[in-house]
């Protein structure tokens, strides 16, 4: 929906959508495809960090060729966000 009525050219995406980042983050191509910079939150609600998780984010975002994480804040072990973007 946010292509069809938005298009596809955005500087920056935040991704926060409670637990379900990386199932979205799966269709969101053409929101991505052309996208700068995008921010994530590295923790899933209530689970903290998980390694697996991360990786798997990641995956997805380098997919879409956004490869260089340019940076990461971290609060407590329960949230962080990271922001990738394209080299």
């Amino acid at each position: 929906d946010l292509v069809a009525t938005f298009g596809t050219d955005w500087d920056f995406v935040s991704i926060d959508i409670e637990g379900v980042d990386l199932d979205v983050l799966r269709v969101a191509g053409r929101l991505l495809e052309k996208t700068r910079l995008v921010c994530f939150e590295d923790a899933l609600p209530y689970h903290g960090f998980e390694p697996e998780y991360y990786d798997d984010v990641l995956g997805v975002l380098r997919s879409f060729g956004l490869t260089r994480i340019v940076g990461r804040t971290s609060a407590d072990e329960r949230s962080a966000n990271t922001l990738v973007a394209r080299p």
